[in-house]
């Protein structure tokens, strides 16, 4: 089962780089999405379309199956998922240093798959906070 974001409006122009990358609400206007800046921010899911322009409905993923662009170095089936800077998914390699304190796992990878690719992960809700001391 897929749970979307309902009412969810976009904030600046995702045209060319929102799709398929984690989104985050906006500390402004309710129900505005926008892009994550920081590994560390609080992801509400997955953009899965192309809205465009500020203002216009946005369909946010926040559980189940969607589709995802991997990040860096790609990800492996089955692997525990965070957000890059940049929105896209990467690997939770925990014990490594490449993974801030405080990412969130936002899911798991259900097709092995290539950086910058479009593939199919399971969204969790609500994303957890990992923190390298537990």
């Amino acid at each position: 089962m897929a749970d979307f974001l309902e009412g969810a409006i976009a904030s600046g122009n995702f045209a060319t780089t929102g799709q398929f990358r984690a989104v985050k609400l906006s500390t402004s206007v309710d129900f505005e999405v926008i892009l994550v800046a920081a590994v560390e921010d609080k992801p509400i899911g997955i953009l899965q379309d192309n809205p465009g322009s500020s203002g216009t409905p946005a369909l946010v993923q926040t559980a189940g199956q969607c589709k995802a662009e991997f990040g860096a170095n790609g990800v492996t089936v089955g692997s525990a998922l965070t957000i890059a800077a940049d929105g896209r998914v990467v690997t939770l390699a925990e014990g490594t240093s490449g993974v801030s304190s405080g990412a969130f796992i936002i899911g798991h990878a259900l097709q092995t798959g290539t950086s910058g690719g479009i593939y199919k992960i399971t969204l969790v809700s609500p994303h957890i906070s990992w923190n390298s001391t537990l």
